[in-house]
Order: structure tokens, then C-alpha cells, then sequence
């Protein structure tokens, strides 16, 4: 999912969270949102593959290889404790 956040009715950056597939929303630092910013033009955001990203002349390249770093890790930790698979 992705959002506008607005703050005194100016856009001022993006949110990003994630719906799972039985609908439920995870979205862990929403509450950084704390100073009068909102959220607004909610809507269903798709991930660009990876090859796509994984392009060094991509203009998200270095977010691509941090979100890469962030899954492995998570992945990691998700298999070190089953009851979250």
C-alpha cells in the first residue's frame, strides 16, 4: 500500500505498508505520523521486479539492494521461529 503524507495540506513525502494476502494491513511505523501529517490518496502500490530494479542505472537501484539486505534478514529470522510461517 502507499500514501501521501500531507502536512498543512502540502505533500511532503510518501508511507508505504504492506497488506498481506487475507487483507489484514501491517504497518509498523505509522505512528511516526504524530505532528499533524495525514495520510491521503491511499491506494494498492505494485513492487517492481526485480529486474527491473536490480539495474544499476535505476534511479531506486540503492533502495532495491537495502530492501534486499532488509528481506534476507527478516527471512532469516522468520525461519529461526516457524509458528510465523
Amino acid at each position: 500500500m502507499a500514501s501521501d503524507v500531507l502536512l498543512d495540506g502540502r505533500r511532503v513525502m510518501a508511507h508505504m505498508w504492506n497488506r498481506l494476502p487475507s487483507g489484514i494491513e501491517v504497518d509498523l511505523t505509522r505512528e511516526q505520523f504524530r505532528d499533524g501529517e495525514i495520510l491521503e490518496n491511499c491506494r494498492a502500490s505494485v513492487r517492481l521486479p526485480a529486474s527491473v530494479l536490480g539495474d544499476p542505472a535505476h534511479p531506486r537501484y540503492h533502495r532495491y539492494l537495502a530492501y534486499q539486505v532488509l528481506a534476507d534478514r527478516v527471512g532469516t529470522r522468520l525461519r529461526l521461529h516457524p509458528t510465523f510461517s
